[in-house]
């Protein structure tokens, strides 16, 4: 199969989760046998390269016409897109390319009713949401185009067949297994990671470290700067505070790394499909705690952290965890198992191989 991730950046120039998973199903294709490509048509730069089996195509910031001239070029057997922004992208390139599309479900927002709004519905002033909930109409109405639509999880799902009468794949997100002994810091570390912006809540997480500051434990930041305001208040408390220390933002690998350090990963962003520092943290034996996202009530079903009605619950977990070591390493045990199992790279792939039938073959 020849096979073709289309997204606006490659992971290692600009990290994104659906990136980096187009990256990840991208490289385990191209260990299999397959040809693969990865076009990145906003890149800020033009060129071809080599990179872990994988031709990588920068387009610098070209238009819809350009894209699928290229793709012409590389003439793939599946076209594979994961960003809703891109889906009028991929709607052309359909009607002009005799191909398969794809399109892989990245947010539960994405599955839910025709006019329900985009992520910032609540915005002011009304202009601005009225334009949002149109854009994201126009984004939900196009999921009726690809020939194959995948999941993350059972939730999209029942909300695609519930709101657009689609039936999709479920097909999840997946990591490389590490090797090797994961050695956690002591004291332990709880540690938040994700990008500094407004729908990731990172002053909950300031707050959390706040009310922990008499805890045998160290709070970590690491965050690419993105909201100005965001970043210098991180910047501040983590210089007012003892317990505090704020990293700055980090590449793929490096992520991995500080996820093998921490003893306990808090999520305080808005529900998402499925995250990657999900899977990353418990991959590493790390178990999550979260306030909003729990993809199928996971978590709980299979003791791997816990979600937290409240600030004052996850406090409270954070403070038993940090305090029972025992139940830490149980945690992040059952965490470890319940992700290679369903979330290694190779069985994401299968199912996918699986799915496109005669093309993968």
């Amino acid at each position: 199969m020849r096979f073709c991730a289309v997204l606006r950046n490659y992971p290692k120039d600009v990290p994104g989760g659906a990136e980096y998973q187009a990256y990840l199903i991208a490289r385990e294709l191209g260990k299999r046998g397959h040809e693969v490509h990865y076009v990145a048509h906003s890149s800020i730069e033009t060129s071809t390269t080599q990179d872990d089996g994988i031709t990588v195509h920068r387009m610098e910031g070209v238009g819809g016409r350009k894209v699928i001239e290229q793709l012409k070029q590389i003439d793939p057997d599946t076209c594979y897109f994961r960003l809703a922004t891109d889906l009028p992208l991929l709607a052309r390139a359909k009607r002009q390319i005799d191909s398969t599309f794809v399109y892989n479900i990245s947010r539960d927002i994405q599955c839910e009713p025709l006019f329900a709004g985009g992520p910032y519905r609540d915005s002011k002033p009304i202009a601005r949401r009225l334009v949002n909930t149109g854009r994201y109409a126009v984004y939900r109405a196009l999921l009726r185009v690809p020939d194959h639509v995948f999941a993350q999880n059972e939730r999209q799902q029942q909300l695609l067949r519930d709101n657009h009468g689609i039936e999709s794949v479920l097909v999840g997100n997946g990591h490389a297994v590490p090797e090797g002994e994961i050695d956690k810091e002591s004291p332990p570390i709880v540690l938040w990671l994700s990008n500094l912006k407004s729908v990731k809540n990172p002053e909950l997480f300031l707050e959390v470290a706040d009310r922990c500051r008499d805890l045998p434990c160290q709070f970590w930041m690491v965050g690419r700067p993105i909201d100005d305001e965001l970043h210098e208040t991180v910047r501040r408390r983590a210089a007012e505070q003892d317990n505090l220390e704020y990293h700055g933002g980090c590449g793929i690998v490096e992520s991995n790394e500080y996820f093998a350090k921490a003893s306990i990963y808090v999520h305080t962003g808005d529900t998402e499909g499925f995250p990657n520092t999900f899977i990353q943290s418990w991959m590493h034996r790390t178990p999550v705690m979260t306030l909003k996202t729990d993809p199928d009530a996971v978590l709980q079903r299979h003791e791997i952290g816990a979600r937290c009605e409240s600030l004052d619950e996850m406090v409270s977990q954070v403070s038993q965890l940090i305090a029972e070591p025992g139940r830490r390493k149980f945690l992040g045990e059952n965490a470890r198992q319940y992700a290679s199992e369903k979330h290694g790279i190779d069985a994401v792939v299968d199912r996918i191989e699986s799915e496109l039938g005669s093309e993968a073959r």
